[in-house]
């Protein structure tokens, strides 16, 4: 929304410390309980302040609500996807946390629903906060760096998003029927961006499959300009390598995707201006990023071994074999 709030709280806590050191300067202060973005995109400690906090929603505690053992961050909500697929096994349907989605029940308009809803969206309200605020600020480095790693994480949300959201073909007659029906086919999720109004935001509809990829890919190319010089000091923030590990990722999903759907490739390169050849070529551009990352890191990826007992993941370091490998094994 154009015009946003933050907490005098955080804000007072952040500007204090600048005043102390340039009494000179003249500051203005909210004079309501919040600070507007144009007061925050002139202090440099706010902004700070708020792009960490869209760091930290990636831990997250409760934030729909204390009533929902999943409801612990990021972590919590790819676990959901895993139970609701046939990745996690929930062995104590009627006691897992996360029941709810391995035995299927409660899936419609519930509660234990619309927290997946809640904190995508809320985790992109905070993104889309600190862009305004950075769209006020000066042209500092790291004011470029807070950019970047905010295009970064909202890119990465909504392509969770699509995934979880965009109705695909089941095999169910009835299911698959009554979504032609009501021409799910192809569509996602509401884009909401920095500069989305309330009244835009009121009336925007779930947008089509292709618009949210070209969305997606032009996040992460700004991002990839904007971190290109980058040097994280920790490991929560997004660098490079995270960019081209998310490039790799949206590539493979368009891959797969004409792979099954070719008839969606067409309708992509008329409704956008990606112009994408074939499948291959998406699968071609996803083993390219992936490379750039196994080239530029130490980090070592998950793969399954099996012990005695017990099938568990442990981190291997393959950087011989690469991306094929893991096409091929299909870790």
């Amino acid at each position: 929304m154009k015009k946003k709030y933050i907490t005098k709280l955080m804000i007072a806590a952040c500007l204090s410390s600048a005043l102390s050191l340039n009494s000179c300067i003249e500051e203005v202060f909210p004079e309501s309980s919040t600070a507007t973005i144009d007061q925050i995109g002139k202090s440099d400690q706010a902004i700070s302040a708020m792009v960490n906090s869209v760091v930290a929603f990636i831990n997250a505690f409760r934030s729909y609500g204390p009533q929902f053992y999943h409801d612990f961050g990021y972590s919590g909500y790819n676990l959901i996807r895993e139970s609701a697929c046939e990745d996690f096994f929930c062995h104590e349907p009627k006691f897992d946390f996360f029941d709810t989605y391995g035995v299927c029940n409660d899936l419609g308009d519930a509660d234990v629903v619309n927290t997946i809803w809640y904190y995508n969206y809320k985790f992109l309200n905070n993104v889309n906060n600190a862009l305004s605020a950075l769209e006020k600020a000066d042209d500092a480095p790291e004011n470029k760096y807070y950019k970047g790693i905010c295009l970064s994480y909202r890119a990465m949300i909504y392509m969770d998003l699509v995934r979880m959201y965009e109705y695909k073909k089941t095999g169910v007659e009835k299911l698959d029927a009554e979504a032609a029906s009501k021409n799910l086919y192809g569509i996602t999720v509401p884009i909401i961006t920095a500069e989305t109004t309330e009244e835009e935001g009121r009336n925007n509809p779930r947008a089509p499959f292709y618009a949210v990829y070209k969305f997606i890919l032009d996040d992460l190319a700004s991002a990839e300009e904007l971190l290109s010089d980058y040097q994280r000091p920790t490991k929560n923030l997004p660098c490079t390598p995270v960019v081209h590990g998310l490039m790799a990722r949206i590539w493979l999903e368009m891959g797969s995707r004409f792979e099954l759907y070719p008839e969606d490739l067409n309708t992509l390169n008329n409704n956008t201006d990606l112009n994408i050849a074939s499948k291959e070529t998406c699968f071609t551009k996803a083993a390219e990023y992936a490379r750039k990352v196994i080239n530029a890191v130490s980090y070592t990826h998950l793969r399954a071994h099996e012990t005695g007992r017990n099938l568990v993941c442990r981190l291997l370091l393959e950087k011989k074999n690469g991306f094929c490998c893991t096409l091929t094994h299909g870790t």
